[in-house]
């Protein structure tokens, strides 16, 4: 029995013997150990809100020297005082390039994967769609509300099936964090949550900035809500995107996350005091109020009224300067009492709107108060005439005259007629030179088609004393139907009387029907009385006009008045050159 019982115990011994061996020597095709994973904590704890100490939207910044490959996987567990709501994954080279930037949401339609551990940690997981091996590293930015000692703690973190160690150079610089390894740690859940108050919305520039540390659970004092020379009106729930909820009640609403809440603010009231302030008025003002933060709105120059003289702007001291000109549209910062001063002009603008096209042209003319303008509206519109002026765009809004007095600035519009009669001009001469008369010793080619505008060889017509002046408007249409063979002129040519240059240019594209349309505004007063026009081939006039060769023309005028075609060259109209034959169509 004794032998029985020792064999047995020897048998036991060695199947025990094989089966310890057999684990730690698998046999091919086994299974291998598993990896020791490293249960290190890191520990990033932030020294100042960002920007300054000023509670801010910022994020813990994560960077890992490695390179990115398409199809590798990087994931790590985490846990915060901050609630995120955003994440990106960069790769970083040079310029910073976004893998991907996504909200964090919670219909599961996220790029990456969010997944809480039964230990209060957050698994991340991403694996990356794009292949980014070029860069030398990557980043994880969980974004979030950061303040003064906000804490993020990493473990696990494994890419590619590594896992990676982090330093204190792997946390970006956002908060200014610090970091500690530890081999636990102490989570307190209630630690840090954070109350912001902002006015706006919370990722604007124009938020004001309040801090405040509750306890999970805890209620908010508000206590920080202070702004200088501002009352607090209401206080409401409020969302990163800008939704406003009810209102906060601070004596009974629990805080149990990261919160945002809208203040609302009243300026204190400011006086605003208004002068007249030209002599015989010193003691006229108006005084009114405004509040802190709005803009100060002047007075209406209407309800000011000063014979002969209008309001043409303000300043804060009576006498105008470069310096201390009035900004309408700049909000009171201050409660000090503000002076303003009006300061006056007896010269009022006529504006002149042409009053045809998408965005009509307009053309300013300083005229005295009280007098009428000088001369005539030096307008044009090409292929059409000036019929006249009205107070509003459309025709029948009632008809101004032009040289009426001026009482005060005022906008006028042009209203315009097609022109009665179109002119077309054919060319004759068949010889490359004549003389004209036969016994001149002038010698004309048929270069070009040449007009002018004389009256009794003297005065430019529908001008009192004949003169042209600068920013007179000459402007026509013109239409060309050369010979076949033969190029279309292409340059106009302007010329006071004694052939002094004004203008020399090529045309524009034609239209749909082949009209081109012209307008110049003389930029100075010509030397001599009189206008000359050639229309040609080129600045030289080369190749010559070609006999039967035809030009068209409509709404030729100045000023928007017709200007005249004749056969007669020694007064308005034809003269020699390419001697057309004249058809008044």
């Amino acid at each position: 029995m004794k032998v029985r019982n020792i064999l047995i115990g020897l048998l036991v011994v060695l199947m025990a013997f094989v089966f310890i061996s057999c684990e730690d020597e698998p046999e091919e095709g086994g299974q291998t150990p598993a990896v020791q994973v490293d249960d290190t904590i890191y520990k990033f704890t932030t020294t100042k809100g960002v920007s300054d100490g000023v509670f801010s939207h910022d994020k813990f910044s994560v960077r890992f020297n490695e390179a990115v490959e398409e199809g590798e996987t990087i994931s790590f567990e985490f846990r915060s005082t901050v609630d995120f709501f955003q994440v990106s994954v960069r790769s970083i080279e040079g310029s910073t390039k976004y893998v991907y930037e996504q909200d964090i949401k919670d219909d599961g339609t996220n790029s990456f994967t969010l997944e809480p551990l039964s230990d209060g940690w957050t698994k991340f997981s991403y694996t990356f769609a794009e292949n980014a091996a070029a860069s030398k590293d990557f980043r994880i930015d969980l974004r979030g509300w950061l303040a003064t000692g906000d804490v993020m703690e990493f473990r696990h973190v494994f890419y590619a099936g590594e896992q990676l160690a982090l330093s204190a150079e792997s946390m970006g610089s956002y908060g200014a964090p610090t970091m500690e390894v530890v081999e636990d740690s102490q989570w307190d859940e209630t630690d840090n949550k954070i109350v912001a108050i902002f006015i706006g919305k919370p990722d604007s520039a124009d938020k004001y900035p309040v801090v405040e540390s509750v306890a999970k659970g805890g209620k908010a004092t508000l206590s920080g809500l202070v702004k200088d020379n501002y009352n607090l009106m209401n206080v409401y729930w409020y969302d990163k995107s800008g939704n406003k909820g009810e209102v906060f009640n601070k004596d009974t609403d629990v805080i149990e996350a990261d919160t945002f809440l809208l203040a609302e603010w009243k300026g204190v009231d400011v006086d605003i005091t208004f002068h007249k302030n030209y002599l015989g008025a010193e003691n006229e003002e108006l005084v009114t109020t405004t509040e802190v933060g709005k803009a100060i709105t002047p007075p209406a120059t209407d309800d000011w009224e000063r014979d002969g003289w209008k309001i043409t702007g303000w300043t804060t001291a009576a006498v105008a300067t470069e310096d201390n000109v009035f900004d309408d549209n700049a909000p009171v910062a201050s409660t000090d009492a503000i002076e303003i001063y009006a300061q006056w002009s007896n010269v009022a603008t006529l504006t002149l709107n042409m009053n045809y096209g998408a965005v009509p042209a307009t053309k300013e003319i300083d005229v005295t108060i009280g007098e009428a303008p000088v001369g005539v509206a030096q307008v044009g519109r090409p292929g059409y005439l000036l019929s006249g002026w009205t107070v509003g765009p459309a025709s029948d809004s009632g008809a101004y005259d032009y040289n009426s007095v001026v009482t005060g600035d005022k906008t006028i519009y042009a209203q315009w007629v097609e022109p009665e009669h179109t002119y077309e001009l054919t060319s004759t001469i068949a010889v490359e030179a004549i003389k004209i008369p036969a016994d001149s010793s002038n010698n004309y080619t048929n270069k070009y088609y040449q007009f002018r505008w004389r009256d009794n060889d003297t005065n430019v017509p529908n001008r009192a004393g004949g003169q042209l002046l600068a920013g007179d408007v000459i402007s026509f249409m013109v239409k060309f139907t050369p010979v076949e063979g033969s190029a279309a002129p292409d340059t106009v040519i302007l010329l006071d009387k004694d052939s002094g240059a004004i203008y020399s240019g090529s045309f524009g594209p034609a239209d749909a029907n082949g009209w081109i349309s012209f307008s110049y505004t003389l930029t100075a007063q010509p030397g001599a009385q009189g206008l000359k026009m050639k229309i040609q081939r080129g600045a030289s006039g080369s190749p010559a006009i070609e006999v039967g060769d035809k030009l068209e023309f409509k709404g030729l005028s100045l000023n928007g008045v017709a200007l005249a075609l004749a056969t007669d060259n020694t007064k308005n109209g034809l003269y020699e050159g390419c001697k057309p034959e004249l058809l008044v169509k």
